[in-house]
């Protein structure tokens, strides 16, 4: 029986296959893992698989991010299959099949190759799928991933598990067996890449030591249960257009039946030759400038990220042919996308043609999947292009559909998110991280940060922030602003705050007050400061903490005493201290009873050390001269004290509101007057109230 293998099935698969998880079944026919394993448009029958039916698997679930290149694929084992799933229930393998001449043949290669001496006596647990295809183009290629659990502990030594691809058909003549209607028998054509002559790829010939570059080690066995293997490599050889091949894909343990190898061959990769419908995604197939996009897919909106379709002549084609196009998939022609009206396509021989896809905003969410990239999800529909042609196989004109497949994936807008307001301390530096605030659009992103005045500081995801006294970094508002792959942006603003360090109060004297009188200290106000205040106990030598928490401390009684407060700001944790010395006055004071005021006053008659007297008070009763009102310099030590006198008859005969010891009363006439002397102390006013007689 023969069979076409499209690219519908295979491509919408891969675009729907959940990465990151592996999933192993053992449950596949030959042919099911031919159709799987085959590339659009290629024709194959007589699949066959030789081995334990649980050697033969399908793998899904890798990729990237994954180190394991390839996302799903045929798995052919000398073990169970299963066995490649960390929670896979793993089989029995029985019985041995331990005879294949080619396998011992291509591992006994080897060891001579790269310098060994190790020999391979013989191999165990064969497993082998074989099918022949028709070539529709000049040249098979499909990718593979090795890997064994022999690594890295049993390389150069007997236990060398073997794995080969032998080709056979037209053109080839090679030393490897092939079946009947192949007589130029087989050649193998899995190798180390660029090696001469062509080196087997066996945990010997590709490891850490020996061609690293092809190696991946996973001694955790990290996604997949394998202490090594390759990296995804490519398996090729030119073919005759139109000709029949036979490929036999065989692997074996070597020297003993431990240790699982395996070989996985990427699901849709087995081409034949140019495939006739390729999708491209912007620029070519199965590279993508956007982290994790898929390959096959194209963004909605805006010619952001269109795509086309290559469309390619059949290979063996002779003659120009004229196409009808037909759309088809779940996306809609004209809604969610458009070819500018294109129907049909000329071919020429050997000359490709161009469909481009232009993807048109709907502002409707696709619903037939999501597919997840860069943590990015979105809704997805497909867009399918196909188109009957003739071909020849094996001389005779066949008739068959190319077909090829887009996906659309929904865009949205990139979207930043809050960024909270913070304080700048000095000598603190600050960072701000905007990449974990972006979501949706489409990577990679570019960002621009600006300060207050709209400088650019910095383009980088995020940005280093600096305050100090020399390079004080300015307050305000700042805004970052996110650019996505396709241009679209979003910004957010965000504030800083620089607080100052409390003022510079030093140290404030106050001699002005009295012995035992109550006073208030008081600093500003200010709601980001806090206050602790305290005194220094000398005959304790501890501080003495204050009971205030407040910008003012309340004394009731003054001593000498020096009382500090440190003001601390609260964010950035600046502080000063302020300090208060009390050095207070014994402020009493005598008030004359009799005045002489014809008496004749000498200014410099005063008391000097005299213990019952003030320094500087004069001999003499010409004035009322209040004892204590005046210091030893003249100068007043209570400004603002008043002094009121009356007649017997109550009359105000005197008011002065800033008393000094100059009433001299030579106008009034003798007898007796009362006084009201207000005493302006600094915590206080004081009145005193008596008589005094005026003689002469």
């Amino acid at each position: 029986m023969r069979f076409v293998k499209g690219l519908l099935s295979g491509l919408v698969l891969a675009a729907t296959t959940s990465f990151g998880q592996i999933a192993v079944t053992n449950n596949m026919t030959a042919d099911q893992a031919v159709q799987y394993l085959l590339g659009p448009g290629v024709t194959y029958f007589n699949a066959q698989f030789t081995g334990n039916a649980i050697q033969l698997g399908q793998l899904t679930g890798l990729g990237a991010p994954s180190n394991f290149a390839i996302p799903e694929g045929v798995v052919i084992c000398t073990d169970d299959a299963v066995t490649l799933d960390p929670n896979g229930v793993i089989g029995t393998i029985t019985p041995d099949i331990a005879t294949q001449p080619d396998l011992l043949s291509v591992a006994q290669s080897v060891p001579p190759m790269i310098g060994q001496t190790f020999t391979i006596t013989g191999v165990h647990n064969v497993a082998m799928l074989e099918f022949d295809f028709v070539a529709t183009g000049n040249t098979l290629n499909f990718n593979y991933i090795f890997g064994s659990d022999e690594y890295l502990t049993f390389v150069n030594s007997q236990y060398n598990d073997v794995f080969a691809f032998f080709l056979s058909g037209p053109g080839i003549t090679g030393p490897y067996a092939s079946p009947v209607g192949f007589p130029g028998g087989a050649v193998n054509i899995a190798s180390v890449p660029n090696s001469n002559p062509p080196l087997p790829i066996t945990i010997s010939s590709v490891n850490n030591v020996l061609n690293p570059t092809y190696y991946i080690d996973n001694p955790a066995n990290t996604d997949i249960s394998s202490n090594g293997y390759t990296a995804s490599l490519v398996a090729e050889h030119p073919l005759q257009c139109g000709s029949t091949y036979h490929i036999r894909l065989a692997i074996a343990d070597c020297g003993d039946q431990s240790l699982q190898s395996f070989v996985c061959l990427e699901a849709g990769s087995f081409n034949v030759g140019t495939n006739l419908i390729t999708p491209l995604s912007v620029s070519a197939p199965g590279i993508s400038p956007i982290p994790n996009f898929p390959s096959n897919a194209i963004l909605e909106g805006e010619s952001c990220y269109d795509g086309s379709f290559i469309i390619n002549p059949p290979a063996c084609s002779i003659d120009p042919d004229t196409i009808q196009i037909v759309y088809g998939g779940s996306a809609t022609y004209g809604t969610d996308y458009t070819t500018g009206g294109m129907t049909q396509i000329i071919l020429y021989p050997n000359t490709p043609d161009t469909l481009f896809i232009n993807a048109l905003v709907d502002q409707q969410a696709e619903t037939d999947s999501t597919i997840t990239y860069s943590g990015i999800t979105s809704g997805v529909e497909t867009i399918t292009v196909s188109f009957i042609y003739d071909h020849l196989v094996n001389g005779v004109m066949e008739i068959d559909t190319a077909v090829a497949t887009l996906l659309l994936v929904d865009y949205n807008p990139v979207q930043l998110g809050t960024i909270n307001d913070f304080a700048m301390c000095y000598g603190v530096p600050e960072s701000v991280n905007a990449s974990s605030l972006v979501s949706n659009g489409v990577p990679n992103y570019t960002y621009a940060w600006e300060n207050p005045d709209g400088t650019v500081i910095g383009t980088g995801p995020t940005q280093n922030l600096s305050h100090s006294t020399a390079n004080p970094i300015t307050a305000g508002e700042y805004w970052v602003t996110v650019r996505d792959y396709c241009g679209i942006t979003d910004s957010a603003s965000f504030h800083i705050v620089t607080p100052n360090p409390p003022p510079a109060y030093g140290i404030t004297v106050d001699s002005l007050i009295c012995f035992g009188d109550p006073d208030t200290l008081t600093l500003p106000i200010n709601s980001t400061f806090s206050y602790e205040w305290y005194y220094y106990d000398v005959a304790q030598g501890i501080e003495v903490n204050m009971p205030s928490t407040t910008n003012y401390l309340v004394l009731n009684s003054v001593y000498p005493e020096t009382y500090h407060c440190v003001l601390t700001e609260t964010t950035c944790g600046y502080d000063d201290t302020a300090s208060f010395v009390y050095i207070p006055q014994i402020c009493d004071i005598i008030i004359p009873n009799i005045i002489t005021p014809d008496e004749a006053y000498d200014p410099t008659d005063v008391y000097t050390n005299d213990p019952n007297q003030n320094n500087g008070d004069p001999k003499g009763n010409n004035s009322l001269w209040i004892q204590g009102l005046v210091d030893s310099k003249g100068m007043l030590r209570f400004p603002g004290s008043t002094l009121k006198v009356y007649n017997r008859w109550g009359t105000l005969v005197y008011e002065n509101e800033n008393y000094d010891n100059s009433w001299n009363p030579r106008d009034l006439a003798e007898g007796t007057y009362y006084y009201v002397f207000m005493l302006k102390r600094k915590a206080k006013e004081e009145f005193f109230k008596g008589t005094v007689e005026i003689f002469r």
